[in-house]
């Protein structure tokens, strides 16, 4: 081996032999004790890959690969769960955050649990934590960085959580449908007849919207599984909401065809869509006459956005207009203020209205495969899950055992009194013999 410095290099080389080739290289250090560290290291390396052996590296740390997962999530995913994934990643990087990913073991993750549940939290929270932090430690058992994972191992236990029975009655649908907006209505009528989710109301389109058919129907494109992909048959109620949408759909506001056509011309003032719709309506004729936009171009422009396929029939509020081409996708706010009018206790989720039409489905008699297909559910299970029956409803069940049973005594006391008689009259009759 041969330790050397070239002309004009500041950095020591090393020259040496190995399986009949010359391995001539620069060990980048400018000492040569050290240098010659670095050749032998660089001779075991060699030695090690042809008796395969395969050194192994380092995992990275937790803080690290949560970049790579994130930017995983964001092809893969859905915005709402990349922003998901996101939020929970904030609460897992101050506890994992410096660790290897090969560090992360079963009693760490429980440390990790129990300290969560001392903050008060409740046990779905948690497990939205050791959800993700299960999703992420899988990517990397994808990838080759680590062996296994300890959930895979059902080393971790998930907490129980407690489901969430609110199912309204009528006389609240009553109450909360009187006192929502108009647009909150709306949305309402259509979860509790058709079980809808809510952005999945929110993600109507007027395309998917087949009211000619019979019966009629709309289409679900996507949503939160491939089973949510399906048609719903619209009720006698809820077609009152179609019609009316998609009615506004067709006409459109008409500052939707007065914008697209505005948008085409260069020198505007109004340079977004809020400030467009915020204008008073004789600001935006001298404009629209300042930048020569003609009545023929804001016709044409009507005849396109029709051709487009109308809109969405909840579309984003935008100024004092409405943007038909971006669908809302928050009635939170309006949600709040309907229940704080209406009184209703206890409050209940927008959610809420979904798991009410499951449980009345179920009351009225149809059968889970039929519900899970109308609701979007991947299995039964998420079904069973998502249904819960009133008390009424369990009630009345209890009360056709116990007339069941009643019967069945009855049936057995007069078979006991049949067979009584005969016995009696056996013996009668022997005796007289």
């Amino acid at each position: 081996m041969r330790i050397y410095k070239r002309r004009g290099s500041r950095n020591y080389w090393y020259e040496f032999i190995f399986d009949g080739r010359r391995i001539q290289e620069s060990s980048r250090l400018p000492n040569k004790i050290a240098a010659q560290r670095a050749a032998e290291i660089r001779r075991a390396q060699l030695a090690e890959g042809r008796a395969g052996i395969v050194r192994k590296k380092a995992a990275p740390l937790f803080r690290d690969f949560a970049e790579q997962f994130l930017e995983t999530a964001q092809l893969e995913c859905k915005p709402k769960t990349y922003v998901f994934y996101e939020d929970r990643l904030r609460q897992l990087r101050p506890w994992f955050g410096a660790k290897r990913l090969d560090e992360i073991n079963a009693p760490i993750i429980r440390e990790f649990k129990e300290s969560r549940l001392k903050q008060g939290l409740r046990g779905t929270t948690v497990n939205r934590d050791l959800g993700t932090l299960r999703r992420m430690l899988a990517l990397a058992v994808k990838d080759g960085i680590l062996q296994s994972s300890p959930f895979f191992a059902r080393q971790i236990e998930f907490l129980p959580e407690n489901g969430c029975e609110r199912v309204i009655s009528v006389a609240e649908e009553k109450r909360y449908l009187e006192a929502a907006c108009s647009l909150l209505r709306d949305l309402a009528i259509i979860m509790l007849e058709m079980g809808l989710r809510p952005e999945e109301v929110f993600e109507l389109h007027s395309r998917y919207v087949n009211l000619e058919a019979r019966p009629p129907y709309v289409h679900i494109p996507e949503g939160k599984s491939p089973k949510a992909r399906r048609d719903v048959p619209i009720t006698a109620k809820a077609m009152q909401v179609f019609h009316a949408r998609v009615a506004r759909c067709d006409a459109r506001e008409p500052r939707d065809a007065q914008w697209e056509a505005y948008s085409q011309k260069r020198g505007r003032q109004f340079t977004n869509r809020r400030s467009f719709n915020k204008a008073t309506v004789a600001e935006l004729k001298a404009e629209l006459n300042r930048v020569g936009v003609s009545d023929q171009e804001i016709e044409d422009a009507r005849k396109q956005l029709r051709e487009r396929g109308r809109g969405y029939l909840f579309p984003q509020r935008v100024g004092t207009g409405s943007d038909y081409e971006r669908a809302m996708n928050d009635l939170h706010h309006a949600h709040e203020r309907a229940l704080k009018a209406s009184g209703i206790e206890p409050r209940f989720r927008l959610y809420d209205l979904r798991h009410t039409y499951g449980t009345r489905a179920i009351e009225a008699g149809m059968n889970p495969l039929t519900l899970a297909k109308l609701m979007g559910h991947a299995d039964l299970k998420t079904t069973q899950r998502y249904v819960h029956l009133s008390k009424q409803h369990l009630g009345e069940a209890q009360k056709r055992i116990e007339e069941f049973r009643a019967t069945l005594e009855i049936a057995d006391a007069e078979q006991s009194a049949a067979s009584l008689s005969e016995s009696r009259q056996t013996a009668a009759a022997q005796w007289k013999n």
